[in-house]
């Protein structure tokens, strides 16, 4: 693994400047409530498609599949971003490949779900 560089950690306080920005923080904490439908038949039973947390939700997926985006081209230092962030591809999985699955499009999200088996691989 390389060095992060100050590029890098200038691509980390962008990305964080973006995720304290769109309000992310709050979601997090919803998605690991005790409360929070983990399976994707439950969350839209409980959240439909009209709904704000299904909006809430999809700009969260699409945060994390950014970040995986960036992370898959090598435009973010894997050590520094897996040392920073959190990655929730284990919370969200059920819902993100049911969206995956009604959408009909195979690669939607596919950076953010390479980017949390990653983290898998690398936790100790």
């Amino acid at each position: 693994m390389s060095e992060a560089t100050f590029e890098d950690a200038q691509v980390m306080l962008k990305c964080a400047e973006l995720f304290n920005s769109m309000d992310l923080g709050g979601m997090t904490g919803w998605i690991y409530g005790d409360d929070f439908p983990v399976a994707h038949d439950e969350f839209l039973a409980r959240y439909p498609r009209s709904s704000e947390e299904y909006g809430n939700l999809r700009r969260y997926m699409g945060y994390f599949e950014t970040i995986g985006t960036l992370w898959k081209h090598g435009l973010f230092d894997e050590g520094l971003l897996l040392d920073w962030l959190w990655i929730p591809w284990d919370r969200i999985k059920d819902i993100v490949l049911g969206e995956r699955e009604a959408a009909g499009v195979a690669r939607l999200y596919e950076n953010f779900e390479a980017l949390g088996m990653r983290q898998h691989e690398m936790s100790p």
